[in-house]
């Protein structure tokens, strides 16, 4: 089987934890070298705060749909986002619950 004629696909996932929020997956066309074009993918970041991640994944599509595809790569990014805007309890005194003083015994 040539490069050309294998059938490969691509998912991009978008994580919070183990929840999965989105998922995109197409295929990818292979040349006669077994090379392919970039792929664009576009996730619109959530509006709410915490860490993110992205995985990417290449899987190699099973000759017979009862088999599972198998993974060729998997690539994860984790993300950040914060709120441009304070939580209001941040804006809240702060009252010391317990003093340490590690020079004292």
């Amino acid at each position: 089987m040539s490069a050309a004629n294998e059938e490969l696909l691509c998912r991009v996932r978008l994580l919070q934890g183990d929840e999965e929020r989105k998922s995109v997956e197409q295929p990818i066309k292979l040349d006669v070298n077994g090379t392919s074009a970039s792929i664009p993918f576009q996730f619109p970041m959530p509006n709410i705060e915490g860490v993110f991640t992205f995985e990417l994944s290449v899987r190699r599509r099973a000759r017979v749909p009862w088999l599972p595809s198998t993974s060729v790569a998997t690539r994860r990014v984790q993300v950040v986002l914060i709120d441009p805007k304070p939580p209001v309890s941040s804006l809240a005194t702060w009252q010391e619950v317990y003093g340490f003083d590690p020079a004292k015994k």
